[in-house]
């Protein structure tokens, strides 16, 4: 078995629970397609191009070079290991608290919780949370305190910024996450996402011989741009091919475009908030496409597109149609998931304990 045709069956499961479920079944139905995902990704062997790496990061958790690691990590390992848990056991709980967080958010922000966590599986969120495991529990809890941003609890949305900064220091980009409720003109959008597509590498350039560099401890500890560059026709090195590029461009603008259609709630802070999080993160990934570490950033807005896309499938008035457009979304994520995932072996190792 591999990881592909995991997600196929996923696709495939939640495309008869979407269209002949009820409310009821679908709820049910999400909880389980949940659980199995936290199975699958808790108990996985190998899978993952840092599985050894994070291996390593939990067995040699008395290694003095560990202690560079962010701080809540230090804590959840010296716990862990006198708990007895093997990195079975490490695996397992961090799934929970990344994906339940992202479920749970998903359930309070979202108009369709079932649909949601489809893109979730769909796109390339759930898979790189199987690499990118210190973000991806930074980016879960973001995910999960948004809403405080909606109920205007600034100093709670902050809080849990604090919290994943524990995880990863990456997560201080959410600083600027509660500007995104303000109205933006469709033009400015759209001239954005151009301009990055456009021009995006003399940007990074720019900003990596220019700006970044000030902070030269940072770029010290994650490497050099020689170590983390890559050719844009490079799908192993989890870039896809540079048709994925265009493809989120087009995906964008569609997405001003149909937002401003949206009468009702097109005034709604959350669709402000999903839409803009949305195009700032294609716009990081035009400027940083060939780098590695500083593209992750846009995975941040771009966990969004779980809550904006069923906002825009339900402009649509016709049943019918509205599952023939949420099923083409989950399709077009699906194949370029599957260009790298599906000759990717898929094991399972069951030793919760040491």
């Amino acid at each position: 078995m591999t990881t592909g045709f995991i997600y196929i069956i996923l696709l495939i499961y939640f495309t008869f629970l979407l269209g002949f479920g009820n409310d009821k079944q679908k709820t049910k139905g999400t909880y389980f397609a949940i659980f199995a995902v936290i199975i699958i990704s808790g108990f996985r062997k190998d899978v993952g191009i840092d599985y050894q790496t994070y291996e390593f990061l939990y067995d040699g958790y008395k290694d003095s070079y560990l202690e560079v690691i962010e701080p809540a990590w230090q804590i959840i390992n010296n716990v862990l290991h006198t708990v007895g848990l093997s990195y079975v056991g490490w695996t397992t709980l961090i799934s929970v608290l990344i994906i339940g967080l992202f479920s749970i958010g998903m359930k309070k922000m979202s108009v369709s919780f079932a649909f949601s966590f489809l893109l979730f599986c769909c796109t390339i969120l759930l898979d790189t949370s199987f690499n990118a495991i210190r973000q991806y529990s930074a980016m879960a809890i973001i995910f999960w305190g948004t809403s405080y941003i909606f109920e205007r609890k600034y100093l709670h949305y902050y809080i849990c910024v604090a919290i994943a900064l524990l995880f990863h220091n990456s997560a201080l980009i959410a600083i600027l996450f509660p500007l995104f409720i303000r109205k933006t003109k469709p033009t400015i959008l759209i001239g954005l996402l151009l301009t990055t597509m456009l021009i995006g590498t003399t940007i990074m350039n720019y900003l990596l011989n220019n700006i970044l560099p000030l902070a030269g401890s940072v770029l010290t500890s994650i490497g050099s741009q020689r170590d983390y560059s890559y050719d844009v026709l490079s799908i192993d090195n989890g870039i896809s091919s540079g048709t994925l590029k265009y493809v989120y461009n087009l995906l964008a603008i569609g997405a001003i475009v149909l937002c401003e259609k949206i009468k009702t709630p097109c005034n709604s802070t959350n669709l402000r908030f999903f839409l803009n999080a949305f195009v700032i993160s294609i716009c990081l990934y035009n400027v940083f496409y060939t780098f590695q570490v500083y593209r992750r950033l846009y995975e941040y807005g771009f966990m969004y597109i779980t809550l904006l896309l069923p906002i825009i499938a339900n402009y649509y008035p016709s049943t019918l149609i509205r599952r023939s457009v949420s099923t083409c979304y989950c399709l077009l994520f699906l194949t370029f998931l599957l260009l790298s995932t599906w000759n990717t072996p898929y094991q399972m190792r069951f030793d919760l304990f040491t």
